[in-house]
């Protein structure tokens, strides 16, 4: 009984907020559902891309011949390791063709093309880690919001203590717990939004080294097929 008339008097004290309280508190909790939602859209794109790099590095290991290597990019169209693939083959195919008599890469060469290979992959996590910042600024704005709707409250609170010209805890109290209800509800937002960043990260950063792996085996075929 004791837990309901608290939930109880926490949704009273949520109902006779004033209009600015309720700005703060619809704000929070549209931030906070954003936050989730981006979450959840960026885990999912991640699954997809763990997979299709898990693809990637099994096709690598079965090339033998560069018309493979020219297989596995249109099997992986459409996918970030096929994003790689494609860029830097195309590099490759215009560096060759500058010298048609040629069938080998100088150094320079061959170092242009692992610029190459860094650049793709930084373009690829920029992508991925776009509206991430969504989430570490409500993480920073999300509590500042809620003090302020607390100081909002205490202020209100305050001017109703003078007119009443009473100080008693009756008086005082409901005053103080609905200004700080704000403060709650802006820490309800901030602590997870954090929390799914950081998590976010993590995971975009072990598909950043999986990137750079799978880079790497694309450029040692490269310098198996077309070095002396």
């Amino acid at each position: 009984m004791a837990l309901g008339t608290e939930s109880n008097y926490f949704l009273q004290l949520i109902l006779a907020s004033d209009l600015m309280t309720w700005f703060i508190l619809i704000a929070l909790t549209g931030m906070l559902l954003v936050c989730l939602t981006i979450f959840f859209y960026k885990l999912l794109v991640i699954r997809v891309i763990e997979r299709q790099l898990q693809e990637g590095r099994a096709l690598l290991r079965e090339i033998k011949t560069f018309d493979d290597l020219k297989s596995a990019c249109i099997a992986l169209s459409g996918t970030v390791p096929g994003m790689v693939l494609k860029k830097n083959l195309t590099t490759v195919k215009s560096l060759l063709e500058r010298h048609p008599d040629r069938i080998a890469l100088s150094e320079k060469e061959i170092e242009y093309i692992e610029q190459q290979l860094e650049q793709s992959i930084d373009e690829i996590m920029q992508v991925q880690e776009s509206y991430l910042q969504v989430l570490f600024v409500s993480a920073s704005i999300a509590p500042l919001l809620g003090l302020f709707g607390t100081i909002w409250g205490l202020v209100h609170s305050f001017m109703r203590i003078s007119i009443k010209q009473s100080a008693d805890i009756a008086t005082v109290a409901p005053g103080i717990a609905e200004a700080l209800i704000t403060t709650l509800a802006g820490l309800i937002a901030a602590i997870p939004a954090l929390i799914l960043y950081h998590i976010i990260m993590s995971k975009l950063r072990q598909i950043e080294r999986q990137l750079i792996t799978f880079a790497e085996n694309f450029l040692w075929i490269i310098q198996t097929f077309f070095t002396q």
